[in-house]
């Protein structure tokens, strides 16, 4: 009889924002034995982000192969500068195919849990359970649409979002109730995929914790020892409530596909960037206009920006707050920041938050960017005389594509430890403020992510041996790996490297896949995502 061998497959673990310089540590130490163990037996190392590391943009990037020029997304929300409007981004904003349509295309079953960016889910051969940017209970937001029932049946619960309750830094500020929140969003998501796992053997499973990213964005100070703010008591709570749970899951979750999928399937655990310490919060809006750069509109929107501090103080009953709804208040408030400057006569302008996206004004010359780009360079922080921007792209140096017209004209990174908001307070604004230990964000992403790659050929790397791999390199080796064409439009390339089986020849091909038609968020739940997203920082 023929020997046959089993079909390649492949289980994948999100963690959203994992980074070395937690782990590593935690590794050391002994306190993450299935994550060592994974590493010790294939190869592991730093996988570069996008630019910017941010969720949508690096997840987008991941499951596309592709950079933000091609897929279509950078941020949270993209901007449409001839309506001077705003939008947040979802599954239907990709220009290009996913790894998990073009998989279904080719008859591979696919299981995707809690990844951001999945909103709407598509219709794919196997279940599809979108993560961030999902909007309420409300929204069908399971493929298919019965599975949430299923999956609710399992739990013994209902899964959970985030709520109202998440509002005004209330879990932040009980640390007890934002470590039992973070377990619960961590539970929940494991569950459902060994649930997934025992019911049927996936050609691919992915399944993403988002919860990473939250508790280190909330809890950093305790997460770096060298941080003023540590408290011991408190790191030794987050290991033994969070990280121990995550790595028994991720014993648990490697044992269960393995029993699913075959003893030779390749696990990859992988994230989408890294973190470090947010030391401080420039605004980028006011430093354009404190330097000649941005031009304040004179209309109605500027007056009520002007006065919104006032009345902010004079509102002593909260009257604002019991009239009007919080998610009303938000969106109002992002229209008035859009339309308080004066786009045709502004050299420049920023949108949106975390890296710098401005945008010229038409009347830009050459001349005048070029000497906004040497003052962005020059800019100091006053308390240290550290600069505040670590680089400045042109958006034609890093992007490429037929979706580089959504895109800034100009991106700015900040330099280490420090962001940018887009706020629009011009009479009383500051340019920068320190991140205190309550503000949610008290950590913030940076470039470098994790990835440990194990599995029957992977070549294991040496005790301490640390790779380097960009993220738009994952999907077209995964495809490799099964056997499958890479698209001929991946920006990303076959890390054949990282297998000792025999080289195999790539297969390029332009696949027939065709881009869903965008489909705008409803106004209720672009009010609902907008109040979750600016409760978290994001915007």
């Amino acid at each position: 009889m023929k020997n046959l061998q089993p079909p390649p497959r492949v289980f994948c673990l999100g963690l959203d924002g994992g980074t070395w310089t937690v782990l590593q540590p935690l590794l050391q130490a002994g306190h993450l034995p299935n994550l060592l163990a994974l590493a010790n037996d294939g190869l592991s190392g730093v996988l570069h982000s996008t630019i910017p590391p941010i969720t949508p943009a690096a997840w987008s990037t991941f499951m596309t192969g592709c950079n933000p020029g091609k897929h279509g997304i950078f941020d949270f929300q993209g901007y449409d500068r001839r309506s001077n409007q705003a939008y947040l981004v979802n599954a239907t904003s990709l220009r290009v195919p996913t790894l998990w349509q073009l998989l279904s295309q080719h008859g591979k079953r696919v299981a995707v849990v809690d990844l951001p960016v999945t909103y709407p889910p598509p219709a794919v051969n196997g279940v599809i359970v979108s993560g961030l940017m999902t909007p309420s209970r409300e929204s069908t937001f399971t493929h298919p649409a019965t599975l949430l029932a299923e999956l609710e049946a399992q739990l013994g619960y209902e899964w959970p979002l985030l709520k109202e309750e998440d509002e005004s830094g209330r879990l932040h500020a009980d640390f007890s109730a934002f470590l039992k929140k973070m377990r619960l969003f961590l539970d929940s998501r494991v569950q459902a995929m060994l649930y997934l796992l025992r019911r049927a053997p996936w050609d691919f499973a992915f399944l993403q914790l988002q919860c990473v990213d939250f508790l280190q964005h909330a809890l950093w100070p305790h997460l770096e020892a060298g941080h003023p703010d540590f408290q011991r008591e408190r790191q030794q709570r987050i290991l033994r409530d969070f990280f121990a749970p995550l790595d028994q899951a991720v014993g648990e979750l490697v044992a269960a596909a393995r029993h699913s999928m075959g003893e030779q399937t390749l696990m990859l655990v992988l994230s989408d960037h890294g973190f470090q310490r947010h030391r401080v919060r420039a605004e980028l809006n006011h430093w354009l206009h404190a330097n000649g750069f941005l031009v304040p509109q004179t209309e109605a929107p500027s007056r009520w920006m002007r006065h919104a501090g006032l009345i902010r103080r004079l509102d002593v009953l909260q009257l604002r707050k019991r009239l009007l709804p919080k998610s009303r208040r938000q969106a109002l408030g992002t229209r008035l920041r859009l339309h308080s400057i004066d786009h045709q006569r502004s050299l420049a302008y920023a949108v949106s938050s975390f890296w710098g996206y401005l945008y010229l004004g038409p009347g830009a010359s050459v001349s005048q960017v070029a000497d906004l780009i040497e003052k962005l360079y020059a800019w100091r922080d006053p308390a240290t005389q550290q600069p505040v921007v670590r680089k400045v792209f042109r958006r034609e140096e890093i992007f490429s594509g037929p979706a580089c017209e959504r895109l800034p004209d100009l991106i700015v990174e900040p330099a280490p430890g420090c962001t940018f908001s887009s706020k629009t307070f011009f009479q009383n604004g500051t340019l920068l403020a320190p991140v205190t230990p309550e503000d949610f964000h008290a950590g913030t992403h940076e470039s470098r992510g994790i990835f440990v790659l194990n599995g029957a050929g992977v070549v294991q790397g040496a005790p301490g041996q640390s790779h380097e791999a960009a993220l738009q390199d994952v999907m077209p080796t995964l495809l490799h790996w099964l056997g499958l064409p890479v698209p001929a439009h991946c920006d990303g390339r076959v890390r054949s490297e990282w297998f000792d089986r025999p080289a195999v020849a790539i297969a390029y091909h332009q696949p027939a896949a065709a881009v869903q038609e965008e489909v705008a968020f409803s106004d209720e739940e672009e009010r609902e995502l907008q109040r979750r997203l600016q409760t978290l920082g994001y915007m």
